[in-house]
């Protein structure tokens, strides 16, 4: 069990050796010719001329002598002198009396309770010899809170379930190697679960970008078990997502590549009774503009941009049509990454360009600046004593410059066929009368 003061002497009867009175009354004690320390006066018996003496009163002891109240005489007789061990070591030391230097090096308790700790009265646990320089504090004040000058572990059921290492944080996995890193083996529950059970603000997970920070590292990333494959990903800086690996896409903030032969975004939508399936809804500006839409009405989708008359000026009927319609150049082609050569009708963008500009975006020949990611981001890798394996690389970023092609929206040739069609229809009517008129002649 555990113990205050030296290991004790259970039963440990001993009749000191003889001493011989003398005019003074101080008087080395010794067994077996070696010196004696009794823990104190109450652990003798000391006979004097046939009398036994009172421990405090008529002796006191220090170290391994004893020390009469007054000097004796060479006519005086010590009698015996007996030594009691620790059996009368039964008390309880008062308040502020057990120092550092009492408590046994091997001390050891199944429960040790220490209370009413202050800001200065810390609970320190210093490690010895090749682990001096380890120490463990619990410290109760205004802020109690438990620290220790080296690695700290938390543990249950004799396995070690968290790890704080030079401020890193590791759950389940104790070489953690970022402020914060939860692993599980158990299948059929989540890695963490967050819960909000505040029904007025339900606030969740918020995750900040530094105020100035570099672009183009994961500020919140999903991979593989490898850690190389990206599923999911949001870069600091210039706010853009990705997902499956994709690159980025014409300075696009969502990018998607898809897996082979498998869709890239998969919308199921609903509706009331009396409405349709609105599917994407397009904005600019503050947000507020609505310029477009897709949806569906049960049976077939439709493509929609904005028309309303209310978003028009300087609203004319078109002239010489047939004249523009004219300088278009319909061609028949395949695409270059067409493996299948399948020739297709169709328009150069740049021809149609200076007929109906709004059906064209881009200019020829064009090409632009792209910010692109030349190697990934390698996070930092620790062994099991938190020795680093692998230094964390960030991710080096690159500008390169690419093809900016073309597109037409062939849809905005519509107008211009339209009126080329009533035109021609007009331009018939009349032709049909002239043909009328010369047969009735």
């Amino acid at each position: 069990m555990p113990f205050i003061g030296k290991q004790p002497e259970v039963g440990a009867y001993s009749k000191l050796d003889a001493i011989t009175a003398s005019a003074t009354a101080t008087y080395n004690l010794t067994l077996d010719s070696s010196a004696y320390y009794p823990t104190s006066a109450n652990h003798l018996l000391v006979s004097l001329n046939g009398v036994m003496q009172a421990p405090q009163d008529s002796f006191t002891v220090s170290g391994s002598t004893i020390v009469f109240d007054s000097a004796l005489t060479s006519s005086d007789s010590i009698d015996f002198i007996m030594a009691l061990g620790d059996v009368l070591d039964i008390g309880t030391p008062s308040d502020g009396t057990v120092t550092s230097a009492k408590l046994d090096t091997n001390l050891s308790a199944t429960t040790l309770d220490v209370t009413n700790l202050t800001s200065k009265d810390d609970f320190i646990v210093n490690g010895t010899g090749s682990n001096s320089s380890n120490s463990f504090t619990i410290q109760q004040g205004t802020n109690g809170y438990v620290r220790s000058n080296n690695n700290l572990y938390l543990g249950t059921q004799n396995t070690d379930r968290v790890a704080i290492i030079s401020g890193k944080v590791g759950i389940q996995h104790m070489t953690p190697t970022t402020p914060l890193h939860v692993e599980t083996a158990g299948g059929g529950n989540f890695v963490a679960k967050f819960k909000n059970t505040t029904t007025a603000t339900p606030y969740g997970v918020h995750v900040q970008d530094a105020s100035s920070g570099a672009n183009g590292y994961p500020l919140f990333q999903v991979t593989d078990h490898a850690g190389t494959a990206t599923y999911f990903r949001v870069d600091s800086g210039t706010r853009r997502a990705y997902f499956n690996s994709a690159a980025t896409y014409n300075n696009s903030a969502v990018n998607i590549k898809t897996d082979v032969d498998k869709n890239g975004i998969g919308i199921h939508a609903l509706k009331s009774s009396n409405s349709n399936y609105y599917f994407l809804n397009f904005r600019t500006g503050s947000g507020t503009t609505e310029v477009g839409n897709i949806y569906s009405n049960g049976s077939n989708t439709t493509y929609a941009t904005s028309s309303d008359y209310r978003l028009k000026e300087n609203v004319k009927d078109l002239e010489n049509a047939s004249d523009r319609l004219n300088q278009l150049n319909p061609k028949r082609f395949n695409f270059i990454n067409d493996e299948t050569n399948t020739l297709v009708d169709g328009f150069l963008a740049h021809e149609v360009q200076s007929i109906v500009p709004e059906a064209v975006v881009g200019e020829k020949d064009a090409t632009k600046e792209e910010e692109y990611i030349k190697t990934e981001a390698v996070l930092e890798v620790r062994d099991e004593d938190g020795k680093v394996l692998k230094e964390e690389v960030p991710a080096v970023m690159g500008k390169r410059t690419v093809d900016s092609y073309q597109g037409i929206d062939q849809s905005k040739l519509v107008p211009l066929l339209v009126a080329s069609l009533q035109e021609a229809l007009a331009e018939i009517e009349t032709l049909k009368t002239r043909v009328k008129t010369l047969e009735d002649a």
